[in-house]
């Protein structure tokens, strides 16, 4: 399986800074923002309609993969001052868009429904920030002109994307 979604368009970076943006329905931030009739239909989808669960389900996974501390991480080591409102922006509609799966779905947390996989997610939780921490001042030498940090890069978005997947 693809670390993280499987959108068109999605880039390594996306996945590697731990904000998950491909794998986003921006279509559902819309929906569930525009009035408690399409969230009522959003609701009785889930509740109906096998595909509907089978999305939220999936859009659960992504964004339970997803860390805003960790994408703030990113920001703040490799992304310019003038740039980093952005990142911010994104952390929050990570936030908000977790918000409106959970009112849409009747969870209290995500995967609530799903204890191996969020049991699975967590378990990896405290490897995951040492290899993006590392990626980060791997990058950083890296962006400024050392290229004896090539191999750390290499091994740590290996490592970052093999913890971003379904199995192992």
């Amino acid at each position: 399986s693809k670390p993280c979604g499987q959108s068109r368009g999605c880039s390594r970076g996306h996945r590697q800074g731990s904000i998950c943006l491909c794998g986003w329905d921006w279509e559902l931030q819309e929906r569930t923002h525009s009035g408690k009739g399409r969230q009522e239909n959003l609701r009785d989808m889930y509740r109906n309609w096998p595909f509907a669960r089978s999305f939220f389900s999936l859009i659960s996974m992504v964004l339970a993969k997803a860390d805003p501390r960790i994408s703030a991480l990113y920001d703040k080591g490799l992304v310019p001052e003038e740039l980093q409102p952005f990142g911010q922006d994104l952390q929050d509609l990570l936030l908000e868009t977790v918000d409106h799966v959970l009112k849409v779905t009747g969870e209290s947390r995500l995967l609530e429904n799903e204890e191996t996989m969020a049991l699975a997610l967590e378990n990896r939780r405290p490897w995951m920030a040492p290899l993006n921490v590392a990626q980060v001042a791997a990058l950083e030498r890296y962006r400024k002109g050392d290229e004896d940090v090539a191999d750390a890069l290499i091994i740590s978005m290996k490592g970052v994307a093999a913890g971003m997947q379904n199995t192992g």
